[in-house]
Parts: C-alpha cells; structure tokens; sequence
C-alpha cells in the first residue's frame, strides 16, 4: 500500500488537491481493495497528508494523534489506522522514528 501511494503522489502530486481525483487514482490503483482505498482517503480527509508534509520525523507523540483521529472518528480498527498514518508517512517520504513503534 506505502508503495502505491508513494507512486501516486509522485506522479500526481496535483491530486493531492483533489480529493476526486486521489478517489479515482486510488480506485485504479487498489481495484479489488477498497478497504486500503477507504483507508487512505480517511487519512486523507482528516488532513493528516497535510501534517505530516510540514515534518521531517514522524515521532510516537504525532503518530498517536494521527491514529486516534482516525479510530475515534472512523471508528476504525487500531492497527487499520495505523498502517494508514504510516503508508503516507511512506509516500510523503517522512522519516518514522524507530522508538515510535515501541510500547
């Protein structure tokens, strides 16, 4: 998923204002996986693209706010979120901190 959306926003990176356009670049991209497309597009919506284009690390403490947004207000699953804040962290080619990922 990090892949494709590092893709996406390479070569489109225009649709990154335009949510019907990343919609439909999405639906291409992950025919058979609407999940992963609703996913990103939570992320998306909730401007999470935006916070994290203005960071250079993504460290536990912006990660953890990032993922509650999207649980609390998509009442998506933990590790759903999760792996929607990282594949744009990916795709926006922001560092992650290792300590992030530990308890």
């Amino acid at each position: 998923m990090e892949k494709i959306l590092r893709e996406i926003v390479e070569k489109y990176n225009d649709a990154l204002d335009d949510r019907q356009r990343l919609k439909a670049l999405l639906m291409d991209y992950f025919p058979k996986d609407r999940v992963n497309c609703n996913l990103l597009l939570m992320a998306y919506d909730e401007k999470i693209y935006t916070g994290l284009k203005s960071i250079k690390t993504l460290n536990r403490m912006i990660f953890n706010r990032c993922v509650s947004r999207i649980t609390v207000n998509y009442g998506v699953a933990k590790e759903l979120a999760e792996s929607a804040v990282l594949a744009w962290a990916y795709a926006l080619d922001v560092d992650v901190d290792e300590k992030q990922n530990t308890e």
